[in-house]
């Protein structure tokens, strides 16, 4: 099942590295791009989370800081698909999953 939901994970980047690409040729919005990816994302969470949704206050600095870190990743990834080919971008891009599934897989021996 793991393997199903890493191959869904696949798809979902690499359709939105082709839609970005797709976005930045048309027009030049890095930043409304990333605003509009990221509304996106939190609408769906929303939904899903439902009434359900509990944290501790503890948790909010962890939450601001990895909200910070993927505004920058999203923004720079804009512009680097922007300004570069899709193919290489979108490979360096995927070894984010490539390397930690691997590590998973042959170094602490996970199941699959």
């Amino acid at each position: 099942m793991n393997a199903v939901f890493l191959l869904f994970i696949i798809l979902g980047i690499s359709t939105q590295h082709i839609t970005t690409k797709a976005y930045s040729t048309k027009a030049k919005g890095s930043y409304s791009f990333s605003a509009a990816k990221a509304l996106t994302v939190l609408i769906v969470f929303i939904i899903t989370a439902g009434r359900d949704l509990t944290f501790s206050s503890e948790s909010i600095i962890y939450s601001v800081a990895f909200a910070i870190s993927y505004s920058v990743e999203a923004i720079f990834t804009v512009l680097a698909i922007k300004t570069g080919p899709l193919s290489l971008t979108s490979l360096i891009g995927q070894y984010s999953l490539i390397i930690p599934t691997f590590c998973g897989l042959l170094i602490l021996n996970e199941e699959a």
